[in-house]
């Protein structure tokens, strides 16, 4: 299994081999997985791909709200075989930062799936009142805009994976975690309204997803960082370009 670092690190030639240096926080599963994939700029400035193996570099490891491992790595010299690096496709240019935004709002897309369809199934099964919770207007009428955030943020995931090898990945991809982040917040925070304090509970699955959605929406860029990066470089473009741009003319 390998894991993906977010972060560039310095990667130096020597001999037949390669130096590293430098920090990444937040690996997932960067002390339990066989490799860590990075990203990092050699003496000339070009961009290169590592491959880390287990154990080659000191971890220290954590865990986020939903229980899964994220390491730190330190990385200062630490030595690779010429093997273990090889020049970075033209997808991974600049990082990879946006390949790693696509995956988790792909995962994202899946965790709001998992939850909405708890939320449904819970209101058809609740009883309140003499009737079930999803007999009632309100309770319809916030199920139906979380569906809503839910196929938005499939449409953003499935443009940014069909643009996955071209230029406007990025800014696709860009547009997918940002999306989906947002959603992730507002999914989450009806489906916990429909479930009431059960949905905390270890008897029922929800917070399961939940707690991973609140968790992935701020790795690999939250929001803020992503909606930024739209920003200027719809501003860069200028106005006329963004049409066109969104649609793929």
């Amino acid at each position: 299994m390998i894991s993906l670092a977010a972060a560039s690190v310095g990667i130096d030639s020597r001999g037949d081999g390669f130096v590293l240096s430098g920090t990444v926080a937040g690996v997932p599963w960067g002390a339990e997985v066989g490799h860590v994939l990075l990203h990092g700029r050699d003496q000339a400035g070009d961009s290169v791909l590592a491959l880390l193996p287990q154990g080659a570099a000191p971890a220290k490891s954590r865990k986020n709200l939903a229980g899964e491992p994220r390491a730190t790595l330190t990385l200062d010299g630490v030595t690779l075989s010429g093997g273990q690096v090889r020049p970075a496709p033209a997808v991974a240019a600049e990082g990879l930062l946006a390949l790693g935004a696509m995956i988790r709002a792909r995962q994202m897309v899946g965790a709001m799936e998992r939850v909405l369809e708890a939320a449904v199934t819970y209101a058809g099964e609740r009883r309140q009142f003499g009737r079930t919770l999803g007999k009632f207007q309100a309770i319809q009428q916030m199920l139906a805009e979380a569906a809503g955030h839910l196929a938005a943020s499939e449409a953003a995931v499935a443009l940014a994976a069909d643009a996955y090898g071209r230029e406007d990945f990025a800014f696709q991809a860009a547009i997918a975690k940002s999306r989906s982040g947002e959603a992730a917040g507002k999914v989450a925070e009806i489906c916990h309204q429909v479930h009431g304090a059960m949905g905390f509970t270890q008897e029922l699955p929800l917070h399961f997803a939940t707690r991973r959605l609140w968790s992935w929406r701020d790795e690999f860029g939250g929001e803020p960082y992503w909606q930024e990066r739209i920003g200027r470089a719809v501003c860069t473009a200028g106005g006329e370009a963004l049409w066109p741009r969104l649609v793929g003319a």
